[in-house]
Protein backbone atom coordinates (compact mmCIF):
# COMPACT_ATOMS: atom_id res chain seq x y z
CA UNK A 1 0.00 0.00 0.00
CA UNK A 2 1.82 2.48 -1.55
CA UNK A 3 1.81 5.98 0.57
CA UNK A 4 0.41 3.65 3.98
CA UNK A 5 2.18 2.61 6.94
CA UNK A 6 0.72 -0.57 8.58
CA UNK A 7 -0.28 -0.26 12.21
CA UNK A 8 -1.97 -3.51 12.44
CA UNK A 9 -2.74 -6.81 11.22
CA UNK A 10 -5.62 -9.67 12.15
CA UNK A 11 -6.55 -13.01 10.97
CA UNK A 12 -5.22 -12.16 8.00
CA UNK A 13 -5.88 -8.36 6.98
CA UNK A 14 -3.55 -5.43 7.15
CA UNK A 15 -4.32 -2.00 8.05
CA UNK A 16 -2.64 0.54 6.94
CA UNK A 17 -2.52 4.45 7.50
CA UNK A 18 -1.94 7.75 5.63
CA UNK A 19 -1.30 10.90 7.13
CA UNK A 20 -2.34 13.79 5.23
CA UNK A 21 -1.61 17.24 6.45
CA UNK A 22 -5.14 17.49 7.64
CA UNK A 23 -5.59 14.15 9.02
CA UNK A 24 -5.47 10.82 8.72
CA UNK A 25 -7.07 7.98 6.05
CA UNK A 26 -7.51 4.07 6.55
CA UNK A 27 -7.40 1.35 4.57
CA UNK A 28 -7.49 -2.72 4.44
CA UNK A 29 -5.37 -4.96 2.38
CA UNK A 30 -5.74 -8.65 2.27
CA UNK A 31 -2.62 -9.69 1.36
CA UNK A 32 -3.70 -13.53 0.06
CA UNK A 33 -6.37 -11.95 -2.68
CA UNK A 34 -4.40 -8.56 -3.18
CA UNK A 35 -7.24 -6.61 -3.02
CA UNK A 36 -7.74 -3.01 -1.20
CA UNK A 37 -10.13 -1.34 0.07
CA UNK A 38 -11.70 1.88 -0.11
CA UNK A 39 -10.16 4.61 1.91
CA UNK A 40 -11.99 5.44 5.28
CA UNK A 41 -13.60 9.03 5.38
CA UNK A 42 -10.67 11.80 6.60
CA UNK A 43 -9.72 11.24 11.07
CA UNK A 44 -8.89 15.06 11.18
CA UNK A 45 -7.84 16.79 14.89
CA UNK A 46 -7.98 20.05 16.50
CA UNK A 47 -4.74 22.09 15.06
CA UNK A 48 -2.14 22.34 17.62
CA UNK A 49 1.67 22.64 17.90
CA UNK A 50 1.90 19.04 18.56
CA UNK A 51 0.13 15.79 18.34
CA UNK A 52 0.65 11.81 19.40
CA UNK A 53 -1.42 9.41 17.49
CA UNK A 54 -1.89 5.30 18.27
CA UNK A 55 -3.98 3.17 16.18
CA UNK A 56 -5.15 -0.50 16.96
CA UNK A 57 -6.74 -2.74 15.00
CA UNK A 58 -9.10 -5.74 15.31
CA UNK A 59 -12.42 -7.97 14.50
CA UNK A 60 -15.57 -7.41 16.16
CA UNK A 61 -17.38 -11.04 15.36
CA UNK A 62 -20.85 -9.83 16.86
CA UNK A 63 -20.83 -7.50 13.73
CA UNK A 64 -18.38 -9.76 11.45
CA UNK A 65 -16.09 -6.19 10.82
CA UNK A 66 -13.10 -5.08 11.47
CA UNK A 67 -12.34 -1.87 13.34
CA UNK A 68 -9.90 0.57 13.89
CA UNK A 69 -9.16 2.75 16.97
CA UNK A 70 -7.43 6.15 16.72
CA UNK A 71 -6.36 7.77 19.91
CA UNK A 72 -4.85 11.16 19.74
CA UNK A 73 -3.18 13.34 22.19
CA UNK A 74 -3.14 17.22 20.87
CA UNK A 75 -0.95 19.88 22.69
CA UNK A 76 -2.97 23.08 21.74
CA UNK A 77 -0.45 25.60 22.98
CA UNK A 78 2.30 25.90 25.54
CA UNK A 79 0.02 26.68 28.06
CA UNK A 80 -2.85 24.54 27.86
CA UNK A 81 -2.75 20.90 28.81
CA UNK A 82 -2.65 18.15 25.83
CA UNK A 83 -6.77 17.12 24.13
CA UNK A 84 -7.12 13.95 24.14
CA UNK A 85 -9.55 12.39 20.91
CA UNK A 86 -10.65 8.77 21.16
CA UNK A 87 -12.66 7.58 17.78
CA UNK A 88 -13.38 3.80 15.86
CA UNK A 89 -13.76 3.25 12.73
CA UNK A 90 -15.70 -0.25 10.85
CA UNK A 91 -14.51 -1.16 7.86
CA UNK A 92 -17.40 0.37 5.46
CA UNK A 93 -18.38 2.47 7.77
CA UNK A 94 -19.66 5.93 6.31
CA UNK A 95 -18.09 7.89 9.52
CA UNK A 96 -15.71 7.97 12.53
CA UNK A 97 -17.30 7.49 15.63
CA UNK A 98 -16.11 8.64 19.13
CA UNK A 99 -14.72 5.93 21.67
CA UNK A 100 -17.09 5.59 25.21
CA UNK A 101 -14.70 5.46 28.62
CA UNK A 102 -11.83 5.46 27.14
CA UNK A 103 -9.88 7.22 30.46
CA UNK A 104 -7.37 10.65 30.56
CA UNK A 105 -3.94 9.25 29.99
CA UNK A 106 -0.95 10.58 31.11
CA UNK A 107 0.61 9.29 27.70
CA UNK A 108 -0.08 7.18 25.20
CA UNK A 109 1.19 3.50 25.58
CA UNK A 110 3.53 1.98 22.87
CA UNK A 111 1.52 -0.14 20.74
CA UNK A 112 -2.06 0.09 19.11
CA UNK A 113 -3.16 -2.74 21.49
CA UNK A 114 -3.15 -6.49 21.65
CA UNK A 115 -5.66 -8.31 20.16
CA UNK A 116 -7.97 -11.49 22.20
CA UNK A 117 -11.80 -12.48 21.30
CA UNK A 118 -12.96 -9.54 20.33
CA UNK A 119 -10.80 -6.68 22.58
CA UNK A 120 -7.84 -4.23 21.97
CA UNK A 121 -5.67 -4.24 24.88
CA UNK A 122 -2.89 -2.07 26.14
CA UNK A 123 -0.96 -0.60 29.06
CA UNK A 124 -1.62 3.15 29.78
CA UNK A 125 -0.73 5.82 32.26
CA UNK A 126 -3.97 6.97 33.45
CA UNK A 127 -4.23 10.27 34.59
CA UNK A 128 -3.08 14.29 34.05
CA UNK A 129 -0.12 14.25 36.65
CA UNK A 130 2.38 11.97 37.17
CA UNK A 131 1.56 11.86 41.45
CA UNK A 132 -1.55 10.71 40.53
CA UNK A 133 -1.83 8.97 37.69
CA UNK A 134 -1.93 4.55 38.16
CA UNK A 135 -1.16 2.17 35.42
CA UNK A 136 -3.60 -0.26 34.25
CA UNK A 137 -4.32 -1.97 31.21
CA UNK A 138 -6.94 -0.63 29.28
CA UNK A 139 -9.63 -2.96 27.19
CA UNK A 140 -11.44 -1.62 24.15
CA UNK A 141 -14.39 -4.13 23.78
CA UNK A 142 -14.95 -3.69 20.21
CA UNK A 143 -18.72 -4.91 19.93
CA UNK A 144 -19.92 -2.09 22.12
CA UNK A 145 -17.22 0.33 20.93
CA UNK A 146 -16.19 1.29 24.56
CA UNK A 147 -13.29 0.88 27.54
CA UNK A 148 -13.06 -0.75 30.59
CA UNK A 149 -10.09 -0.59 32.92
CA UNK A 150 -8.49 -4.06 34.27
CA UNK A 151 -5.26 -3.60 36.80
CA UNK A 152 -2.17 -5.21 36.78
CA UNK A 153 -0.53 -7.61 39.00
CA UNK A 154 0.20 -7.15 42.68
CA UNK A 155 3.89 -4.99 42.89
CA UNK A 156 3.77 -4.52 38.90
CA UNK A 157 4.71 -1.13 39.20
CA UNK A 158 7.25 -0.88 36.07
CA UNK A 159 5.72 1.62 33.00
CA UNK A 160 7.98 -0.39 30.43
CA UNK A 161 5.77 -3.31 31.05
CA UNK A 162 5.10 -5.60 27.33
CA UNK A 163 1.41 -7.32 26.97
CA UNK A 164 0.99 -9.82 24.80
CA UNK A 165 -1.60 -13.03 24.32
CA UNK A 166 -0.30 -16.74 25.74
CA UNK A 167 -2.73 -19.71 25.10
CA UNK A 168 -5.83 -17.64 24.56
CA UNK A 169 -5.16 -15.66 27.58
CA UNK A 170 -3.83 -12.51 28.17
CA UNK A 171 -0.58 -11.80 29.33
CA UNK A 172 2.17 -9.08 30.53
CA UNK A 173 6.02 -9.28 31.18
CA UNK A 174 8.60 -6.69 32.33
CA UNK A 175 12.34 -6.51 32.61
CA UNK A 176 13.55 -5.04 35.66
CA UNK A 177 17.52 -5.40 34.36
CA UNK A 178 17.89 -8.45 37.25
CA UNK A 179 14.69 -10.29 35.60
CA UNK A 180 12.28 -10.97 33.68
CA UNK A 181 8.99 -11.83 35.01
CA UNK A 182 5.73 -12.99 32.69
CA UNK A 183 1.79 -12.85 34.06
CA UNK A 184 -0.85 -14.52 32.82
CA UNK A 185 -4.86 -13.25 33.82
CA UNK A 186 -6.43 -16.93 33.92
CA UNK A 187 -9.86 -15.39 33.24
CA UNK A 188 -10.06 -12.39 31.03
CA UNK A 189 -11.55 -9.43 32.59
CA UNK A 190 -10.76 -10.68 36.19
CA UNK A 191 -7.58 -8.99 37.29
CA UNK A 192 -7.74 -10.95 40.16
CA UNK A 193 -7.06 -14.13 38.19
CA UNK A 194 -3.57 -13.36 37.56
CA UNK A 195 -0.82 -15.94 38.36
CA UNK A 196 3.33 -15.31 37.37
CA UNK A 197 4.19 -17.91 35.17
CA UNK A 198 7.74 -17.39 35.56
CA UNK A 199 10.25 -14.85 37.58
CA UNK A 200 13.52 -15.64 35.73
CA UNK A 201 16.98 -14.03 37.03
CA UNK A 202 19.75 -13.72 34.19
CA UNK A 203 22.12 -12.49 37.13
CA UNK A 204 24.67 -15.47 36.31
CA UNK A 205 24.53 -15.24 32.67
CA UNK A 206 27.23 -12.86 30.76
CA UNK A 207 24.10 -11.02 29.04
CA UNK A 208 24.99 -7.27 29.66
CA UNK A 209 21.36 -6.50 30.27
CA UNK A 210 22.29 -2.73 31.39
CA UNK A 211 23.46 -1.88 28.02
CA UNK A 212 20.40 0.42 26.41
CA UNK A 213 18.00 -0.82 24.38
CA UNK A 214 19.11 -4.22 25.69
CA UNK A 215 15.62 -6.39 25.80
CA UNK A 216 14.23 -9.89 26.89
CA UNK A 217 11.66 -11.10 24.90
CA UNK A 218 9.45 -14.78 25.83
CA UNK A 219 9.16 -16.60 22.65
CA UNK A 220 6.93 -19.89 23.98
CA UNK A 221 6.47 -22.19 26.64
CA UNK A 222 6.90 -25.84 26.74
CA UNK A 223 2.95 -27.72 26.99
CA UNK A 224 3.97 -28.98 30.73
CA UNK A 225 4.73 -25.63 31.50
CA UNK A 226 8.65 -26.24 32.67
CA UNK A 227 10.27 -24.85 29.72
CA UNK A 228 10.27 -21.26 28.37
CA UNK A 229 12.13 -20.05 25.25
CA UNK A 230 13.98 -16.66 25.83
CA UNK A 231 15.20 -14.40 23.31
CA UNK A 232 17.93 -11.58 24.30
CA UNK A 233 19.27 -8.56 22.37
CA UNK A 234 21.12 -5.46 22.83
CA UNK A 235 20.23 -3.50 19.78
CA UNK A 236 19.44 -3.72 15.67
CA UNK A 237 23.17 -4.57 14.61
CA UNK A 238 24.44 -6.95 17.46
CA UNK A 239 24.32 -10.78 18.08
CA UNK A 240 21.38 -12.25 19.63
CA UNK A 241 21.15 -15.16 22.41
CA UNK A 242 18.55 -17.57 22.80
CA UNK A 243 17.95 -18.70 26.30
CA UNK A 244 16.32 -22.53 27.33
CA UNK A 245 15.33 -21.82 30.77
CA UNK A 246 13.85 -25.17 32.94
CA UNK A 247 11.95 -23.64 35.61
CA UNK A 248 12.03 -26.78 37.30
CA UNK A 249 15.54 -26.63 38.47
CA UNK A 250 16.57 -22.92 37.69
CA UNK A 251 18.91 -24.12 34.87
CA UNK A 252 19.59 -22.36 31.52
CA UNK A 253 21.38 -23.08 28.06
CA UNK A 254 22.72 -20.01 26.20
CA UNK A 255 23.27 -19.79 22.44
CA UNK A 256 24.59 -17.14 20.69
CA UNK A 257 22.92 -16.27 17.09
CA UNK A 258 24.01 -13.73 14.17
CA UNK A 259 21.58 -11.33 13.19
CA UNK A 260 21.85 -12.26 9.96
CA UNK A 261 21.05 -15.58 10.82
CA UNK A 262 18.33 -15.35 13.39
CA UNK A 263 15.47 -15.74 12.01
CA UNK A 264 16.77 -18.87 10.12
CA UNK A 265 17.96 -20.32 13.64
CA UNK A 266 15.39 -19.66 15.56
CA UNK A 267 12.56 -21.58 13.08
CA UNK A 268 15.07 -24.62 13.63
CA UNK A 269 15.22 -23.88 17.72
CA UNK A 270 11.37 -23.75 17.41
CA UNK A 271 10.91 -26.99 15.46
CA UNK A 272 13.60 -29.34 18.04
CA UNK A 273 11.69 -27.61 21.04
CA UNK A 274 7.94 -28.47 19.63
CA UNK A 275 9.97 -32.21 18.84
CA UNK A 276 10.91 -32.32 22.25
CA UNK A 277 8.47 -30.76 24.53
CA UNK A 278 5.58 -29.24 22.50
CA UNK A 279 5.01 -25.24 23.08
CA UNK A 280 2.64 -22.72 22.81
CA UNK A 281 4.09 -19.42 20.99
CA UNK A 282 3.60 -15.83 23.01
CA UNK A 283 1.70 -13.42 20.82
CA UNK A 284 2.42 -9.84 20.75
Amino acid sequence: MSGYHLVGSCNGLHCGVSEIPEGYCVCFLNKATRVISRESPMLSFSPGIGRRTMFGFGYDPSSDKYKVVAIALTMLSLDVSEKTKKKVYGAGDSSWRNLKGFPVLWTLPKVGGVYLSGTLNCVVIMGKETIHSEIVIISVVLEKETCISLFLPNDFCIFDTNIGVFRDSLCVWQDSNTNLGLWQMRKFGDDKSWIQLINFSYLHLNICPYEEKSMILPLCMSNNGDFFMLKFTRNADDEYQTILYNKRDGKSQVSVVPSSSFRTLLWRNLKIFTQKFGHTLLKF
